[in-house]
């Protein structure tokens, strides 16, 4: 092959013609409602437009591509023959598909070992709270109802004790306005187990959006960030009611945890994980994609296994390709 690979994104879900192209040439600004719907692939595809990579965004894979598509819809994908195209499988909240050539994972505790780890994007529409918000009042649900691990008419009950609300979000147009939220609550289940499936999103979102998090012992907010400093844990009911109570009645707790997630802002927001695909493409993806092309599996496979690409481990390239996408 001559000249750069092209980067084929496929959407999650087949899109009409018309709806593709609109895709395409969205901003970012313009993409939160697409995040609604595609949460891993658009927002890769979008930041990868902006470095120095061909780029294009389709809905079926391609022979002559690096195809980046969702482990669920590869493995939806009638007919596929493990091996007929490069496939780099972004595993999102899905459960493991091992028969592409790379997978991306958004925690460690996901993937296992010679994962390549990057995290996930937040939403392009979530803004930081209010000002003049001085009291603690509204607690916002970070996760959706069927995955929160305390059952709403249950937690509308312990709010309403404690002086507190679940603060309404419906008004928002795609959920993700958070300036009404004191506190963001992303708790998975009450029982103190590491849940590994889900991504650190919601506390990612909590820290874009300048307001405490509280969230269980999920693996990936404990990867990302350190409970008690960045994000309150809790175990169970009684824990709950304690975080809660703490982020009301004290103001010199609620001002140090958004604080601390300021600084951890950095390197959790859109444009660092935009660097981090693009420093993957380039030290991973193309080297593999060039020896599967010229028919050697084996040695690709070895490469693949090779490089086990971490989000949290700083590269030489953050320099090159910060100039990539912000110029």
């Amino acid at each position: 092959m001559t000249g750069e690979p092209l980067i084929n994104f496929v959407t999650d879900a087949p899109l009409p013609p018309g709806e593709l192209a609109q895709w395409r040439h969205l901003s970012w600004d313009q993409g939160d409602a697409i995040m609604s719907r595609d949460p891993w692939i658009w927002p890769a595809y979008y930041w990868m437009g902006r470095s120095l990579y061909t780029v294009n965004l389709s809905n079926e894979p391609r022979q002559d591509a690096i195809n980046v598509m969702t482990a669920r819809r590869l493995r939806q994908w009638r007919g596929y023959v493990p091996g007929q195209w490069f496939v780099v499988a972004v595993r999102g909240e899905d459960v493991a598909f091992p028969y592409a050539q790379l997978e991306v994972v958004h925690h460690a505790a996901q993937g296992g070992q010679g994962a390549h780890v990057i995290l996930p994007f937040t939403p392009p529409g979530v803004g930081p709270r209010e000002r003049g918000r001085a009291q603690v009042f509204n607690v916002g649900l970070a996760l959706p109802a069927e995955e929160n691990g305390i059952p709403i008419d249950r937690l509308r009950c312990i709010l309403g004790d404690m002086g507190l609300r679940l603060a309404d979000r419906s008004q928002s147009e795609h959920g993700h306005d958070l300036g009404c939220v004191d506190v963001l609550l992303g708790v998975h289940g009450l029982d103190g187990r590491d849940h590994p499936r889900w991504s650190s999103r919601p506390l990612q979102t909590a820290w874009q959006a300048r307001i405490p998090f509280i969230g269980g012992f999920e693996a990936a907010y404990s990867e990302l960030g350190e409970p008690d400093r960045d994000y309150l844990r809790v175990a169970d009911e009684a824990g709950l009611k304690h975080a809660l109570w703490t982020l009301k009645l004290n103001p010199y707790r609620y001002h140090c945890l958004v604080q601390a997630g300021e600084r951890q802002l950095e390197r959790c927001d859109a444009a660092w994980v935009g660097e981090r695909w693009a420093q993957f493409i380039h030290r991973v993806v193309l080297p593999a994609f060039q020896a599967w092309y010229a028919g050697h599996p084996d040695m690709c496979n070895a490469m693949c296994k090779k490089f086990a690409f971490n989000v949290l481990e700083r590269s030489p390239l953050r320099r090159l390709t910060r100039l990539a996408l912000y110029h």
